[in-house]
């Protein structure tokens, strides 16, 4: 899906993608919808929101990649990113320079996303979360450049 403006417009967009697959659908081998990203100026700071639905909690990772998009050849990209997680107006996670961690690692492959720089200032973060709804919301210091952002659900 790609949304842009029409002769360069500009303003708020909101996009709902829904996994409609029936609860009672499910079994460990039903395709369903595990990740949503998206690429966008960080002019003002980016908001995407998300829901976590059935019974107990879901484990996510949540990235914020500014200079890891370098690496795809990509020019323009924000330097720092900083990923903030958020229930409701309550902040419940945060990462800025995601440092390498072992933990990331192993999430990074088991969500099938592409790895990030142990050193980058990309940002990213791990969270169990029960039902509800969630924001990530991403700044980037003042300065711009796009930024990617991508939210998974772990196996």
């Amino acid at each position: 899906m790609r949304i842009s403006g029409v002769g360069g417009g500009t303003g708020l967009v909101l996009a709902e993608v829904y996994d409609a697959t029936p609860d009672a659908a499910y079994t460990a081998n039903t395709p369903r919808l595990v990740n949503l990203s998206l690429l966008k100026d960080s002019a003002g700071g980016i908001t995407a929101g998300f829901v976590v639905a059935g019974g107990g909690e879901k484990r996510i990772l949540a990235r914020a990649v500014g200079p890891g998009l370098s690496a795809f050849g990509f020019v323009g990209a924000a330097g720092d990113p900083k990923l903030t997680l958020y229930a409701g107006d309550r902040e419940i996670g945060a990462n800025d320079n995601w440092g390498g961690g072992a933990e990331l690692v192993a999430a990074f492959s088991q969500a099938g996303a592409f790895g990030l720089a142990p050193n980058s200032r990309d940002a990213a973060l791990l969270a169990s979360l029960p039902m509800g709804g969630y924001t990530v919301r991403v700044e980037t210091g003042g300065s711009t450049g796009t930024v990617l952002v991508e939210v998974y659900e772990l196996p």
